[in-house]
């Protein structure tokens, strides 16, 4: 949660009234080895008041594939980064009118950008009780706006080699671990993207994983903290929207084709309901986002690469199951956002509470408390208001990266289960809250027999769901096609775990657990 702001943000808002992207540059920074950094800066104006800059660096580039590309594909891809950028800057004073005067985009693309700012940016406006639901509440214009309505031109990447290259992102927690242990169970030629300031986490699991790795860094304008700290508003800003136009940018500089994430199902879910408009932490890993930002990929920006989350099609809840199925990456990777700097789990927030609760829905107990964490968190009473809002016992979830309600429940459920049957003392907070969940619902079985067998349809090209026979409509393309065999193995994998796992559960009424035949996922 940011400091309290100093001043209101009607206060700021009629003071700085204008906020404007000013202006970007490149350039290549040339080594004595033959490759280069690719520095992209970006200036920023708050009215005659200040003035920012903002930079963002890719290491260790090719000179030589970059000069292969397009005239104005990087000046393309540069210029709309800068516009997601200067969102970390508006923020000060969420002023009314955005101006866009590096560039000029169309009418539409300025309708795509005002969905951007205004979802991305909506816990931002919870936090600092900002009513942005007036129609005039910000604009986004250009300053000398085309009398076309053209836009820009969308370039075609122009690959160094034949194939298909991944770049995996990585940021050291759970969900890239899974994406790196279906990667290479698959045999995928993949490279590892790690974007700073990153959890060394993220280094370590890319070493262990044997994947070349490539870096890049965001360096913010020392003002911006300042500012802050002279009670300026602060908040929320949708990263992985800046992740993903960072992406288009290295994978044209470091010779990829597809980009991948590890944004999962459950980050639809909403937060809270604020001013009857939806508040979600994690607006940029949702699949609305990642939906839009395929259409303006295509339409704006680039062709012949591909942006989008592996782990689509699964819930938590799976991708939990997953991760506890192989060691390898149980001591080295890092969740938390609070340790991430100093690799380590903070044992304090609702993330590494979230992650801890699931992992011991999969794992023996003390596993979990001494192999991946140093202590039992359901065991430490202070953690018990967070747990209250990550099982739905508040109006609103924690405002972090954490799943749904319901597989938080479900996941309490199990490690309750699994202390009766095992004739284990219940830790602190399940003993205080297991009365309370487990009427939440009549028939637990189904429950977590649904988690379990959950199949995110909207995941798949329609190519690909075409061959299922049960398919609904519309589809859209969110995953490659390469991608698709890969996931649906590992979901099979699931189903498999989940029999056995229901069948502990439930020795005497086994239901049939789905599987995917006959067209039925």
């Amino acid at each position: 949660m940011p400091k309290k702001a100093k001043y209101t943000s009607e206060q700021l808002r009629a003071q700085y009234p204008i906020f404007t992207y000013l202006k970007y540059n490149w350039q290549l920074i040339d080594h004595d080895d033959g490759q280069c950094d690719l520095e992209l800066t970006f200036v920023y104006t708050l009215g005659d008041s200040y003035t920012f800059t903002h930079h963002v660096t890719l290491y260790q580039v090719e000179r030589q594939h970059l000069e292969r590309q397009q005239a104005g594909l990087i000046d393309n891809l540069a210029f709309h980064l800068g516009i997601v950028e200067g969102f970390s800057y508006w923020k000060l004073t969420a002023s009314p009118q955005y101006v866009i005067a590096a560039g000029s985009l169309s009418s539409r693309q300025l309708q795509y950008w005002h969905e951007w700012l205004i979802n991305g940016m909506s816990e931002y406006f919870y936090v600092n009780q900002i009513d942005f639901t007036a129609p005039d509440f910000v604009t986004i214009t250009n300053a000398q706006p085309k009398p076309e309505e053209r836009g820009w031109t969308t370039y075609h990447l122009r690959p160094s080699h034949q194939g298909r290259h991944s770049l995996v992102n990585l940021g050291g927690g759970k969900d890239s671990a899974v994406m790196l242990d279906l990667l290479g169970k698959a045999g995928e030629k993949c490279g590892a993207f790690i974007i700073a300031p990153n959890s060394p986490a993220a280094e370590t699991q890319a070493t262990l994983a044997s994947l070349p790795i490539h870096r890049a860094r965001r360096v913010f304008d020392p003002q911006l903290r300042q500012l802050n700290d002279q009670g300026f508003l602060n908040g929320h800003v949708p990263f992985s929207a800046s992740v993903a136009f960072i992406d288009l940018l290295a994978m044209v500089a470091y010779d990829y084709n597809y980009a991948l994430v590890g944004n999962e199902a459950s980050a639809d879910e909403v937060s809270l309901t604020w001013l009857d408009q939806p508040i979600n932490h994690q607006y940029s890993k949702s699949t609305k986002f990642e939906r839009s930002f395929f259409e303006y990929r295509r339409e704006y920006l680039i062709n012949r690469v591909e942006y989008f989350s592996f782990l689509r099609i699964f819930n938590e809840f799976q991708i939990a199951h997953i991760f506890c199925s192989n060691p390898k990456y149980w001591t080295v990777t890092r969740s938390c956002n609070r340790g991430q700097r100093q690799n380590i789990w903070c044992h304090q927030c609702a993330k590494c509470l979230f992650v801890y609760l699931l992992l011991a829905a999969h794992l023996p107990l003390k596993t979990v408390a001494s192999d991946i964490f140093d202590h039992d968190l359901l065991d430490d009473e202070r953690l018990a208001p967070l747990l209250e809002e990550l099982l739905g016992l508040r109006p609103s979830k924690p405002l972090e990266c954490v799943g749904t309600r319901e597989e938080c429940q479900v996941a309490f459920y199990l490690v309750y289960t699994k202390c009766v049957q095992e004739s284990q003392p219940l830790p602190k907070l399940i003993a205080r809250y297991y009365r309370q969940i487990l009427l939440l619902h009549n028939d637990w079985l189904s429950l977590v027999d649904k988690l379990y067998t959950f199949f995110n349809y909207q995941a798949f090209k329609q190519s690909e769901m075409a061959q299922l026979r049960t398919v609904p409509a519309p589809c859209h393309f969110l995953m490659a096609d390469w991608a698709v065999p890969i996931v649906l193995a590992a979901h099979e994998q699931v189903l498999h775990d989940s029999y056995e796992i229901l069948k502990n559960l439930y020795e005497e009424q086994l239901p049939k657990v789905k599987s995917k035949k006959d067209g039925d996922v």
